[in-house]
C-alpha cells in the first residue's frame, strides 16, 4: 500500500469523525417527562418543553425532570447517605428522627425555569437539596408544638400537616409559653387528679391573625424558586432511648391509670347495679300492686256493669210489665166498655122484645123454652109414668054445702093438682134437674103448691 492510499485512507476516517462529530453536536433529543434549556453557541437561552429530535447547532443543553421523588431516611439501600432522616426535638425535651417522602414540581413558566436553571447552575440535585434543607426548617419547627408523648399518641397527622404547610406556605410565627402541669396528671380521671407537684414546661404555639389563620414569619422559599410541593409524608419517626423510656415509664403510669379507672368503673358498675336491682324490685312491687290494682279496679267496672246490665233489665222487664199492665187495664176497659155495650143492647133488646110481645102479642123465646120444656118433661114422663106406683084415689076439698055447682073453680084446683103431680114425678124421676126452667118460675109454682090440696093414699 502506497503512500497516497495510506493517506486517502486516514482522510476517509478523519471525515467520518467530524461528521459524527458534526452529527452529535447539531442534533438534540427531549423526552416528554423532561424540559430543557439550551443554550446556543452565540449565547442565546431558549426553554424547550417539547419532545423529539431537533438541530441545536452545537448548543449547550441542560435537562430537568418535571417531577422529582425524593426520600430522606436512615435506609442504606434507599438513600445516597447512610443517615438522611432528620433530627428534631419536643416540647418534653424528647427527640426523634423523622424520615419523609418529597414529591415536588419543578417550574412551568419559562421565566421561572431560566430563574430556576440560574438557581441551581443546571444541577437537578441542587434542587433537591434545597428542598430539604427547607424541609428540615419546617420539621425542627413543627418538633416544639407538642411533646413527644403526644406525637407519639394521638398528634402525628397533625405533626405531618404542619409540616407541609409550611413547606407550601413559609415558616410561620411562633412564641414560647410556659405551662404548669401535674406530675401525676391523669386525663382519664373524670373527677381530676391527685396534687404531687406541679411541672414547669415550655411549649411553642403557632401565632394567629385576627381570622384565626396563622401568621407567615418567612415565606417558602420554594416559592421563589418555582418549585411546588405535590406530596408529603413522615414516613417514620425514630424517637431516641431516654424518649422509648419516658414512654415506658407513661406507658406503665397510664396502664396503672387504666387499672384504676376500670376499677373505679367496675365499682360504679356495681353501684349502678345495686341501684338499678333496688328499682327494678321497686317496680316489680309497682308492677305487682299495679296488677292487684288494675284487676280490683276491673273487677269493680265489670261489677258495677253487670249491676248496670241487671238495672237495666229490670228497668226494661219492669217497663215491659207495665206496658202489658197498660194493655190490659185498656183491654179490661173496652171489655168494661163492650160488656157495658152488650148488657145495654140486651137491656134495649129486652125492652124492645117487651114491647114488640106488648103490641103484638108473639111470644117470646122464654115461654119458647118453656113449652119446649114442657113437651120434654111430658116425654120422660111417659116413659117412666108405668113404673111409677100411683095412689088409686085422692081426697079433694068440695063445696060446703055437699054439691059440684062452683064448677070453675073445681077445675082450676085440678089443674094445679095436675101440675104439681107431674113435678113431683119429675123430681122423683131426676127430670127436674135436667131442665133449664129459670128458678123463679119453677119457685112460683112450687109456692103455689104450698096451698094445693095434699093428695091422700088410700092405701
Amino acid at each position: 500500500m502506497n503512500k497516497k492510499t495510506i493517506s486517502s485512507i486516514v482522510a476517509a476516517c478523519i471525515g467520518v469523525i467530524v461528521l459524527i462529530f458534526l452529527l452529535l453536536s447539531g442534533i438534540g433529543h427531549n423526552d416528554d417527562q423532561n424540559w430543557q434549556v439550551i443554550q446556543s453557541v452565540r449565547g442565546n437561552v431558549t426553554i424547550r418543553d417539547t419532545p423529539g429530535y431537533y438541530l441545536k447547532w452545537f448548543a449547550t443543553v441542560w435537562t430537568y425532570p418535571r417531577y422529582v421523588d425524593k426520600s430522606w431516611n436512615d435506609e442504606i439501600d434507599m438513600g445516597d447517605k447512610a443517615t438522611e432522616s432528620i433530627r428534631t426535638t419536643f416540647n418534653d425535651g424528647g427527640t426523634a428522627q423523622i424520615s419523609t417522602y418529597v414529591r415536588y414540581a419543578t417550574p412551568t413558566d419559562a421565566d421561572q425555569r431560566r430563574k430556576f436553571h440560574q438557581q441551581f447552575s443546571g444541577n437537578i440535585e441542587n434542587a433537591t437539596i434545597a428542598v430539604k434543607s427547607h424541609q428540615t426548617n419546617c420539621i425542627k419547627a413543627t418538633g416544639p408544638l407538642m411533646s413527644a408523648s403526644e406525637n407519639q399518641s394521638a398528634r402525628k397527622a397533625e405533626f405531618t400537616q404542619i409540616i407541609w404547610n409550611q413547606m407550601t406556605d413559609g415558616l410561620y410565627k411562633m412564641s414560647r409559653k410556659e405551662i404548669q402541669i401535674s406530675r401525676d396528671y391523669d386525663p382519664t380521671d373524670p373527677n381530676g387528679k391527685l396534687d404531687m407537684g406541679m411541672e414547669t414546661r415550655i411549649t411553642t404555639e403557632i401565632i394567629a391573625d385576627k381570622d384565626g389563620n396563622p401568621e407567615i414569619a418567612k415565606q417558602s422559599p420554594l416559592d421563589e424558586y418555582g418549585i411546588s410541593v405535590f406530596q408529603f409524608s413522615v414516613t417514620a419517626i425514630e424517637y431516641d432511648e431516654e424518649t422509648l423510656k419516658q414512654f415506658a415509664a407513661k406507658k406503665q403510669s397510664f396502664l396503672a391509670a387504666e387499672q384504676s379507672k376500670a376499677d373505679r368503673e367496675k365499682e360504679k358498675q356495681e353501684r349502678l347495679n345495686i341501684i338499678e336491682k333496688g328499682l327494678r324490685e321497686v317496680a316489680e312491687a309497682e308492677a305487682a300492686a299495679n296488677v292487684l290494682k288494675e284487676t280490683a279496679v276491673i273487677a269493680a267496672q265489670l261489677k258495677a256493669e253487670v249491676a248496670i246490665q241487671e238495672k237495666l233489665e229490670a228497668e226494661t222487664k219492669a217497663e215491659m210489665a207495665l206496658s202489658v199492665a197498660e194493655i190490659e187495664k185498656q183491654e179490661a176497659q173496652i171489655k168494661l166498655e163492650t160488656a157495658g155495650i152488650d148488657a145495654q143492647a140486651i137491656v134495649e133488646l129486652a125492652k124492645a122484645e117487651q114491647e114488640k110481645i106488648r103490641l103484638a102479642g108473639a111470644i117470646t123465646e122464654l115461654e119458647q123454652f118453656k113449652i119446649d120444656a114442657q113437651v120434654q118433661m111430658a116425654e120422660e114422663v111417659s116413659k117412666n109414668l108405668a113404673q111409677i106406683r100411683v095412689p088409686a084415689f085422692i081426697m079433694n076439698s068440695g063445696s060446703n054445702n055437699g054439691t059440684t055447682n062452683n064448677t070453675p073453680q073445681i077445675a082450676a084446683e085440678d089443674s094445679v093438682m095436675k101440675m104439681m103431680f107431674n113435678l113431683m114425678l119429675m123430681d122423683k124421676t131426676g127430670i127436674l134437674n135436667k131442665t133449664d126452667i129459670e128458678n123463679s118460675v119453677v119457685k112460683r109454682i112450687m109456692d103455689r103448691s104450698a096451698n094445693a090440696v095434699p093428695i091422700a093414699d088410700d092405701s
